[in-house]
């Protein structure tokens, strides 16, 4: 039988994913996130809130619609109760991170 793509893609994938579009779309976007505001399922905290002000616009800016957010780690799928706000929350953070001590700096 075969895995569903929702319930059986790594979040680590999506959130690349996400981080790909962001680094076309807005560069240095990493350099805007308070991590210790970041919570992924508040719209105003999220990764997109914090850079586009709100999760919608977000969505818009990179033309992404909202049933395919979770597609790029933005959020989680509908039909998944493995995709947890806490895991997101800590990947992001992770890549955070990790992209701001590749390119110099806290």
């Amino acid at each position: 039988m075969m895995g569903d793509f929702a319930t059986d893609t790594p979040i680590p994938l999506l959130v690349a994913q996400g981080v790909a579009l962001l680094d076309i779309k807005r560069p240095g976007w990493f350099k805007d996130i308070d991590l210790v505001r970041l919570e992924l399922d508040n719209c105003n905290d999220c990764v997109l809130g914090q850079i586009y002000g709100y999760f919608d616009p977000g969505l818009r800016n990179l033309g992404i619609i909202e049933d395919d957010a979770w597609k790029f780690g933005f959020s989680r799928s509908f039909d998944s109760n493995m995709r947890t706000w806490d895991e997101l929350n800590e990947v992001w953070t992770v890549t955070i991170i990790s992209r701001r001590m590749r390119e110099g700096g806290l």
